[in-house]
């Protein structure tokens, strides 16, 4: 009862952020801290975490997040501070700090999950496979959670050359919806099956949704598992040449800049 009503008192703040959102009558930051006060729901912790990187930067927004997870341990309020250690700071040694703080506190499993599949393919110390068939071993997840796992297992299938199983993984997504990557995988088959026509498409569809930064790095990654070295340092080294970086896409696209090319001549963009 307590909680409805707080959440019955907030409602007029939360239209007036809505509102805010297209005109700036009030400061957005001060309404999210007014509603997460009468709320104490973790999703409005997480907006107000989420405007306080934007506004104040992310030590600010640690600060706040370490007294608000103390007081409520919650997967929201840590998948969040993750997610902007990655996406601010490119910090993605704080952000698994983030994530072990929630498994330590036994917050709830499922929105802990795509946070955890996405440093398993960045971070030595996770294992991208476990993760990935211990998610699509569950029917119980977001739509969200399980296309991502899709997406890493089809990456997987084309490291391990698996060119049939990784389209078979690529056409179950795309019966469900319109997605880059699931075209991106379909690309390097139709490379594989000689049939340039059809890899074009396909590639000109991702782009359209796929950042140019990213694209690079997602086709800089398909020749390597094509295992066409010479053309993936092609792509990178056009991307240097425009000063430009290429997507943070996981740890062989990763391990393969480190060892082909010095720090100073191209980054990882987000």
């Amino acid at each position: 009862m307590i909680t409805f009503v707080r959440q019955l008192i907030a409602a007029p703040l939360r239209v007036l952020l809505w509102i805010c959102g297209f005109v700036p009558v009030f400061d957005r930051l001060r309404l999210m801290e007014l509603i997460w006060a009468l709320s104490t729901d973790p999703a409005d912790a997480a907006g107000v975490l989420t405007l306080t990187a934007a506004a104040k930067g992310m030590d600010a927004a640690c600060s706040r997040a370490e007294k608000m997870f103390t007081a409520h341990p919650d997967a929201q309020i840590a998948v969040t501070m993750g997610w902007l250690q990655i996406q601010h700071a490119r910090n993605l040694q704080a952000a698994s700090q983030w994530l072990k703080r929630a498994r330590q506190a036994d917050c709830e499993d499922a929105p802990l999950l795509g946070l955890e599949l996405f440093l398993s393919e960045h971070l030595p110390e996770y294992n991208t496979e476990e993760f990935t068939a211990r998610i699509l071993a569950r029917n119980d997840l977001p739509m969200q959670t399980t296309r991502d796992a899709l997406l890493a297992e089809g990456r997987r299938l084309l490291r391990q050359q698996q060119w049939t199983e990784a389209e078979a993984v690529a056409d179950r997504i795309l019966a469900v919806e319109e997605n880059p990557q699931a075209r991106w995988i379909r690309w390097v088959t139709a490379i594989i099956d000689g049939d340039d026509t059809r890899a074009q498409t396909q590639l000109s569809i991702a782009g359209r949704k796929i950042p140019d930064a990213a694209m690079r790095g997602f086709v800089a990654l398909g020749w390597l598992y094509m295992g066409d070295t010479e053309r993936a340092t092609q792509v990178l080294q056009e991307a240097h040449k425009e000063g430009a970086g290429v997507g943070l896409i996981n740890k062989d696209l990763a391990r393969f800049l480190r060892g082909n090319f010095q720090e100073t001549e191209i980054t990882e963009a987000d």
